[in-house]
């Protein structure tokens, strides 16, 4: 009979144990589950702390850049003010033809300009020395959109000298008018431009007697729009008498990277010489772009 009570006792134990480690093992799961409640919370947290804080970071750039806007322009106000050529909107636009404005450029090589929206070059000669403070001395840190003419219809060599030194301080538009283009400049022009967003040439003269290799010079390109404003005129490229060199401009586009890159072709040209265009890209590789002719 002790024997039994005995077995019966273990047995009893036995059983104790086996619930002791049941429910040992239900805390430990309802720990574990809490821990990982807890932790899941904690990942959210800190998802949220660094958007917050990727947000504010961004406020803060945007405050530090205007600071400096303002700082910059109160340090030359009397003489900005004078000139009335700086705004709110971090625009400048200078005109070398007129006295005042070619003045400011003189004295440029004094002034540090900081980033500006968009900086409009007008009337540009190249044939006195004072004239190249803007591209040598205080180009901006950098510009959003810039836009360069010539005083008339130029050889582009001297242009893409200075802009081989500062073209890539403009990040998202550029603007160049009034240039004669050979096949050796457009692809000079096309490698100190191809990380440029958008790039316009207007009233330019596109001198092409072949179709030229593109490909190393736009590798990689990141151009997405292309406008070509009045190139194909009689004073200019003349496609009404040499069709050729349209067709040539574009097949030359077409056989490079652009042809990846490129969303919109904008050409605004005379009926004329949108026809001719119009009959150069269905013949490209360049079909599937958007082509607005106006």
């Amino acid at each position: 009979m002790e024997s039994k009570d005995m077995q019966n006792s273990e047995i009893q134990h036995v059983c104790e144990s086996q619930a002791d480690t049941k429910h040992l093992n239900e805390e430990h799961k309802t720990d574990e589950s809490s821990k990982l409640s807890r932790d899941a919370g904690r990942i959210k947290d800190d998802q949220e702390s660094l958007k917050l804080e990727q947000v504010s970071s961004t406020q803060h750039q945007r405050e530090c850049a205007l600071l400096n806007l303002k700082t910059w322009h109160y340090a030359n106000k009397a003489f900005l003010s004078h000139l009335n050529l700086y705004g709110s909107s971090s625009y400048i636009n200078l005109n070398l033809l007129k006295h005042t404005h070619f003045g400011f450029v003189k004295k440029m090589k004094s002034l540090t300009l900081p980033s500006l929206d968009r900086v409009d070059l007008f009337n540009i000669k190249f044939d006195r020395k004072n004239k190249d403070a803007f591209f040598k001395k205080c180009f901006p840190i950098k510009i959003l959109n810039f836009r360069i003419s010539l005083y008339c219809l130029t050889d582009a060599s001297k242009l893409l000298l200075r802009l081989s030194r500062v073209s890539y301080k403009v990040i998202q538009q550029i603007g160049l008018a009034t240039l004669i283009i050979d096949e050796s400049q457009m692809r000079k022009l096309f490698m100190l431009v191809k990380h440029i967003l958008r790039v316009n040439l207007s009233f330019c003269k596109l001198n092409f007697t072949k179709v030229i290799d593109l490909d190393t010079c736009l590798k990689g390109t990141a151009i997405e729009d292309l406008h070509i404003f009045s190139c194909g005129g009689k004073m200019f490229s003349d496609w009404v008498n040499k069709p050729d060199n349209c067709s040539k401009f574009i097949e030359s586009l077409s056989k490079s990277d652009l042809k990846n890159s490129l969303k919109k072709v904008f050409v605004h040209e005379a009926q004329v010489e949108r026809d001719f265009a119009r009959q150069a890209i269905l013949k490209s590789e360049l079909k599937h772009v958007t082509f607005i002719i106006n």
